[in-house]
Formats: C-alpha cells, structure tokens, sequence
C-alpha cells in the first residue's frame, strides 16, 4: 500500500513539472515558427448575439506585409496594389504558450505552423453587450 501512494505522489509530481515544460516549449517553438515575413490574406469574425458572420478576403498580394524579428518587434508595412506603401509602423510583441500580444491586444493563437499563422481577438462591447471574435489570416513569404 505504501508503495503505491508513493508511485501515486511520484506520477502526479512528474505531469505537474511536465505541465511547467510545456508551455514554456510552446512559448519557444511558436516564437521561432512566427520569426519571418506574414502576407495578409483574409481576416473573418463572428459574434455571440446573432452569429452573424463576415469574411474580408484582401484585394490584392501587395496589401499587408507583417514582420516578425527574434528581439519581439513586429514591423507592419500596408501597400496599396500599386505596391506604393500606405502606413508602416514598427510594434513590440510577446508570445506565451498559445497567446500573442501585439498592436495592444492579447490574441488566441489558433494556428501556427511553417506556412500558415492565424490568430483570434476577442472584444466585448458594452453598449451592445456583445462579445466579437476576430481571426486575421496570414501566410508565410520567407
């Protein structure tokens, strides 16, 4: 019996520990998965009080570049499809496990690989009482 209520204290110490370990390697992988060049592809979002849905696809290749660097700085740069640039703005960023903060906001990761990073904000407006939740598209150019 005695041995195994310490078998029991042994596996429950080792996943608590493993637990710690993970986030810090998702932390970690995210980070050097998300270093790199993003185009803008689409961004969709929905609501809690009618689920009405919306998409916006971009118009063109050119439309949104966003940079992600090793030292947490992300640098926009929004184009028009002439390719002249329209707004550039230079941000800090931080990943934890499965979440990112940046442009002020603490976004969901949802997906995160080599070619694809997809992230959701959620916002709740008062006045309405409704909550929206955004996703913002995005593929990998280098």
């Amino acid at each position: 019996m005695k041995k195994i209520k310490i078998l029991c204290i042994l596996c429950v110490s080792l996943l608590l520990f493993n637990c710690d370990k993970d986030d810090d390697n998702d932390t970690s992988s995210n980070k050097s998965k998300l270093i790199g060049s993003w185009r803008y592809i689409k961004s969709t979002g929905t609501n809690n009080a009618n689920n009405d849905m919306y998409e916006y696809i971009a118009s063109c290749e050119t439309e949104e570049k966003l940079t992600f660097t090793n030292d947490n700085v992300a640098i926009m740069i929004d184009n028009d499809c002439d390719g002249t640039t329209e707004e550039e703005g230079t941000y800090n960023y931080s990943i934890n496990g499965s979440t990112i903060e940046i442009f002020g906001e603490t976004a969901e990761i949802i997906e995160l690989n080599d070619n694809s990073f997809i992230y959701e904000t959620t916002y709740y407006e008062p006045e309405d009482e409704i909550t929206y939740y955004d996703r913002e598209y995005y593929v990998k150019i280098n």
